[in-house]
């Protein structure tokens, strides 16, 4: 059992099951304007049950008032001198202010007057670099969220930052989220300041990509670690501007920040999901079974009009097929590639640069969600790559063992180019799977049985395993708005498309 703490001074029962923990008491407007209460212990000869110590303290600010008339630090001290070796989760939530709030609980924070504390989140403003000196060796979750720009001059320095959870020896998860600090290190700092965190598992940056570089050049994390980057962008103009400042990032200079990058075996590149998540643009690289991750959003807004939405996101994906290899450097280690989305823009030359970076990818999925031609991708699997090792020349992907091709439009052109691609990678030691699901207006028309059946025997006669599977337009569009949870009334299918 956990006994929980709100800023009203409520104590509330709670069960723990889980880490996490959910107050029982919250409060409402009318709530907020009471002086934070402490029941006083009942007299000695009254037989009352002992409750369980305070473990969970939570301030939701409602009021800048709270910041300025004791409230706020009234509770601050009540919980820090009556549950100070208990403590081990503390929440500040702060409203939208120009009223710099860190002198007020910054003495309860700054001292070792919490030693058990696991567990700190202030949210609503980050605190200021004159106030804030985080000391907690036993702090293991730290999340800051929520900087206003009208504060910036009293902001903590980059150095300052990475000097504050330097401290934090235990820290396991670390969120930094709209937090604009200074971007570039004081004068008389030669070299961006280092901290190790050999036991964090989690890092999640929020909000601002120009941070990115800035804060990797400090860290010294380790491979297993999952890295979480959003880009959050507000404006349809800002998207651009996020690509560029990430591709500002010199991974290659920063290998031994992130580690991670440079060992990733599996990646997935999306703009389409079924989730309803939001992201524009999702990078995924892990490092399988070995643990750790690095996972790249970028966000769009719901602004956008429809169709530009689209272009917008075939755009992002172009960018991500071009850079992918930038990003994860490690070419020996990748294995297998993932596509999710509309690949229209994604031409040839960029096919082939991909499967050149990665020369030992063994598993190629692409789902191409309707994209009208999927001949570019099948034809830059043909090119010959004699980069690798000198005097010998083979195809692009050679030790490939899958490849897995959906929602693409069915053309004669598609299947002449399979059939001829494959025949040029046919090695009669290498076994290769092949799954092939597209889509035609009139499938029995467009794509008759018997041509099909030709077409498998032949690959099968070059040593592919082919399932070869086609859908109409009608139906695929149909079960993929059921899926994205889009009622459907009438789809109708265009014959000349």
């Amino acid at each position: 059992m956990q006994m929980v703490l709100d800023a009203c001074g409520f104590v509330g029962k709670h069960t723990q099951r889980k880490r996490s923990i959910t107050l029982l008491t919250q409060n409402t407007p009318a709530q907020s304007t009471r002086k934070p209460y402490f029941a006083p212990p009942p007299p000695a000869t009254q037989h009352t049950t002992l409750t369980p110590p305070i473990t969970n303290a939570r301030y939701p600010c409602h009021s800048p008032d709270d910041l300025v008339n004791g409230r706020m630090t009234t509770f601050l001290d009540n919980a820090v001198n009556a549950h100070s070796h208990t403590l081990e989760k503390l929440e500040l939530v702060l409203p939208h202010t120009n009223i710099d709030p860190s002198p007020v609980y910054t003495h309860a924070l700054c001292t070792n007057r919490i030693p058990a504390l696991c567990s700190l989140r202030i949210w609503g403003f980050f605190p200021a670099s004159a106030t804030m000196s985080l000391s907690f060796r036993h702090l293991r979750h730290l999340s800051l969220r929520n900087f206003y720009r009208s504060l910036e001059d009293t902001l903590m320095s980059l150095e300052e930052f990475v000097g504050a959870i330097s401290t934090c020896v235990e820290l396991e998860e670390l969120e930094v989220q709209r937090y604009h600090p200074a971007l570039t290190v004081s004068e008389e700092t030669l070299q961006s300041p280092i901290v190790t965190l050999p036991k964090l598992r989690k890092l999640t940056v929020a909000d601002v990509p120009e941070f990115f570089p800035r804060l990797f050049s400090c860290l010294r994390v380790l491979p297993t670690v999952d890295v979480h980057l959003v880009a959050l962008f507000h404006d349809p103009e800002y998207p651009r501007d996020g690509l560029e400042a990430f591709e500002t990032f010199d991974l290659e200079r920063h290998k031994e920040c992130l580690p991670i990058l440079d060992e990733v075996t599996e990646v997935t590149v999306a703009t389409m999901n079924t989730n309803q998540e939001d992201y524009g643009l999702r990078i995924a690289g892990s490092r399988g079974e070995e643990g750790g991750s690095f996972l790249y959003d970028i966000r769009t807004t719901g602004s956008i009009e429809l169709m530009e939405d689209v272009m917008h996101r075939c755009r992002l994906l172009e960018w991500a097929i071009q850079r992918l290899s930038k990003i994860f450097p490690g070419k020996e280690c990748m294995r297998r590639f993932k596509g999710i989305g509309d690949f229209r823009d994604v031409k040839e030359p960029s096919w082939v640069a991909l499967f050149q970076a990665y020369p030992l990818l063994e598993h190629l999925e692409v789902e191409g969600w309707g994209v009208n031609d999927a001949s570019g991708l099948i034809f830059a699997l043909r090119w010959l790559d004699n980069a690798r090792e000198p005097g010998i020349v083979d195809v692009v992907c050679s030790k490939l063992k899958s490849i897995s091709i959906s929602g693409v439009l069915y053309t004669p052109e598609l299947m002449s180019a399979a059939r001829d691609t494959l025949m040029r990678r046919a090695k009669p030691s290498t076994q290769l799977a092949l799954q092939l699901h597209m889509l035609a207006c009139d499938d029995a028309a467009a794509y008759p049985s018997d041509a099909r059946d030709d077409d498998i025997e032949f690959l099968r006669k070059q040593g592919v395993d082919a399932a070869i599977r086609v859908e109409s337009l009608l139906d695929h569009l149909t079960r993929v708005a059921l899926q994205c949870g889009v009622p459907v009334e009438s789809v109708e299918c265009d014959n000349e498309s």
